[in-house]
């Protein structure tokens, strides 16, 4: 499932499908007039998916924050001892106020021991800390900040968790089996969440993505040291000894102390670094450093890759995927020529020996997919799994108990792991250009991965039509799909994500999922042995219904426009929303709500305005994806969908709103070429407006 973009930027569904419609254009002008198999087949998904939407409200959508489970994101162990003094029994502790300068806890010979092997993890899903034993069983549990997606522990047991939607970081301390909330840094408002925090040498470093910085704090009082250059949409950061690394998204990216050290033709996945005397030694799972090739109908060049880099200079690659191990995102250096590697797409995890001048060494051990942050445990490793919604231990889930939500329904589960595991194609072979991987390679987290491609397609003057990849957020709201438009509903979608991923496979899409193939699916709960084909293509539906836009940290916390802001939107009204329609859904018209209604809308938690519409236009992006243009697309969290337009021309919203034009005679482009364009002002007012969408 890939998506393509098109106008200021899209978020209509799938590289996939931007990958799969070469050969199904040719089939679709000579297609026979009698029905066919899939056609029926499709037809039945597509009356489940109608009687699914007649339940949906678009506007009271709930967000993905907190309705994909507790997801269990980062994990971290505590040290065996720490110097962090008693604190006095109580009851009811009550949080303290956000502070820029909390004073240090006052020094003590008398410690509190902490239980070697005990570990510090956060729930995404549920904004809370928790305290695990050896086992991963659970021992505590509190509130967190908002949408945490990071931790850090310092060398005497101070736990750390950041806002991922928000600009604080809340300090804990363990007390026997408890958690205690013992302070708040205060990042200032222009932080607007937190992806990553490491702790060194006594200071605290968070990686505020959106921001494009990384915010330098004295770990004991809070007081801000510095600020230090990173990237918008920084994905991951480490700090190794004096360096500090950062994996920059949409650049796909490793920058080293302000300098790129590794550029890939994809997107980095995960990394470790470490100092060593030879210098700074990084490894990083990532996609094969080559550019997609779909000229034979399916996805060339896309297998999952573990570099290795000394002193800036590439040591090793490790085709990961030809040993099923497909998504590295938990990488973990163990030394100099020894790596740990868990793929989130398939049920493995690798050890990596690089002997000095010789032909690596790869261990592959079963483990469970989804596997995102890993750490060292007694006899093996632990890890954090969104997708199982369990912390993994030894390769066995142990799950999070989550008495107060309900439960999500196992075919979104189901979905879920089509879309982030090999479920969907898992017979696909990593063999030349073919390649074994997920939807997740193309679209990092359910996002884009910035990457441009060429579609395989030539238009009618023999250009290459090529297309950026984009979110998988907001489906269900946004048909139909793709820029070329070509699938009216997701029923079309899910047929043909099976058809194009298991090309070149040797197998029919049209398959069925037994457990004693894939014995890990019992932890997402189906009772059905096996799961049918149009079973499988309903969980797709199922889930990508329920895969609802996150909040834009740009709207928390907020409910009124600035003046700057206002005077976008009326900016936007006038020369915009003609196209980007204010709709609840692209393909209605009786939904789109009037102007006074919009500030509500932009400032609720799920933002439910598309600003699209189910219509094609010709705004001067070429070479157009279809004979008629491009379909309208959404514009709904645009800060996701780097870079802009079908071609991927517009590197940033400043670059998309300067080249907007208008003729006296009413006509748009998008190209930048002759006509009126926008005064200081009033870009400065639109670009305001655009980044709360």
């Amino acid at each position: 499932m890939w998506l393509a973009a098109a106008g200021i930027a899209a978020a209509a569904f799938g590289l996939v499908v931007g990958c799969s419609r070469a050969v199904e254009d040719r089939t679709a002008r000579n297609a026979p007039s009698a029905r066919t198999p899939d056609d029926e087949r499709t037809d039945a998904v597509r009356a489940f998916e109608q009687s699914t939407r007649r339940a949906l409200d678009f506007e009271h959508m709930p967000s993905s924050e907190t309705t994909l489970g507790p997801d269990p994101w980062a994990l971290a162990p505590l040290p065996a001892t720490s110097a962090i003094a008693p604190l006095p029994a109580t009851s009811a502790l009550a949080p303290l106020p956000a502070t820029s300068a909390l004073a240090p806890l006052p020094a003590t010979s008398a410690g509190v021991r902490l239980e070697p092997s005990r570990f510090v993890g956060v729930l995404r899903g549920r904004s809370q800390l928790v305290l695990l034993d050896a086992a991963l069983s659970e021992l505590a549990r509190v509130p967190a900040p908002r949408a945490p997606t990071s931790l850090a522990v310092s060398a005497d047991g101070h736990v750390f968790v950041a806002a991922g939607l928000g600009h604080t970081v809340a300090r804990y301390t363990v007390r026997g089996d408890q958690l205690i909330a013992s302070g708040v840094f205060d990042l200032g408002t222009e932080v607007l969440g937190v992806r990553e925090l490491s702790f060194a040498a006594g200071k605290l470093y968070a990686l505020d993505d959106m921001g494009g910085r990384i915010v330098v704090l004295d770990a004991a009082t809070g007081r801000r040291l510095e600020t230090l250059p990173a990237c918008a949409g920084a994905t991951q950061m480490k700090v190794a000894g004096s360096h500090v690394a950062v994996v920059c998204g949409f650049e796909h990216t490793l920058v080293v102390d302000g300098h790129v050290v590794f550029a890939n033709n994809g997107p980095i996945w995960g990394f470790d670094a470490q100092e060593t005397p030879a210098g700074l030694l990084i490894a990083a799972g990532g996609i094969e450093d080559h550019p997609l090739d779909r000229t034979e109908g399916s996805f060339g060049f896309i297998d999952s890759f573990l570099f290795v880099l000394e002193a800036g200079r590439r040591i090793a690659e490790i085709n990961l995927s030809s040993h099923g191990v497909v998504t590295p995102k938990a990488v973990v250096i163990e030394g100099p020529g020894s790596f740990v590697v868990a793929g989130y797409g398939a049920p493995t995890i690798a050890r990596v020996e690089l002997a000095p001048g010789g032909a690596p060494h790869v261990e592959v051990t079963a483990s469970l997919p989804g596997v995102r942050a890993i750490a060292k445990a007694r006899g093996g490793w632990a890890g954090a799994d969104p997708l199982l919604d369990a912390w993994v231990a030894d390769g066995k889930a142990v799950p999070v108990a989550d008495p107060a939500e309900a439960p999500r329904s196992t075919a979104s589960r189901v979905g879920e792991a089509l879309v982030f595991t090999t479920l969907m194609a898992p017979w696909n072979k990593s063999e030349g250009r073919l390649s074994r991987f997920t939807c997740e390679t193309c679209h990092f987290e359910g996002y884009g991965d910035g990457r441009v491609h060429w579609t395989g397609r030539t238009d009618a003057h023999g250009a290459k039509v090529v297309a950026s990849t984009k979110p998988l957020y907001g489906l269900a709201a946004n048909k139909p799909h793709f820029s070329r438009a070509l699938d009216p509903d997701l029923a079309a979608v899910a047929m043909n994500e099976f058809r194009v991923a298991n090309a070149k496979s040797d197998h029919d899409p049209w398959f069925s999922i037994e457990r004693r193939e894939f014995p890990w699916i019992a932890a997402l709960g189906p009772s059905a042995d096996p799961l049918s084909p149009e079973e499988l293509r309903r969980a797709l539906v199922t889930f990508l219904v329920d895969f609802t836009h996150r909040p834009n940290p740009r709207t928390v916390g907020r409910r009124t426009f600035t003046d700057d802001e206002r005077r976008g939107a009326s900016v936007f009204r006038e020369g915009c929303a003609g196209c980007h329609a204010p709709r609840l859904a692209a393909d209605d018209p009786a939904s789109e709500v009037p102007f006074p209604r919009w500030e509500s809308l932009v400032f609720s938690d799920s933002g439910p305005l598309v600003w699209g519409k189910a219509e094609y236009a010709k705004t001067g992006i070429v070479p157009y994806v279809n004979e008629r243009g491009a379909r309208v697309p959404s514009l709904r969290r645009l800060y996701t969908k780097r870079p802009y337009f079908t071609n991927g021309s517009a590197a940033d919203l400043d670059s998309v709103i300067a080249r907007a034009r208008w003729t006296d005679k009413g006509a748009f482009t998008h190209a930048g070429s002759e006509g009126r364009g926008l005064d200081e002002r009033s870009l400065r007012a639109l670009r305001a407006f655009l980044d709360l969408l």
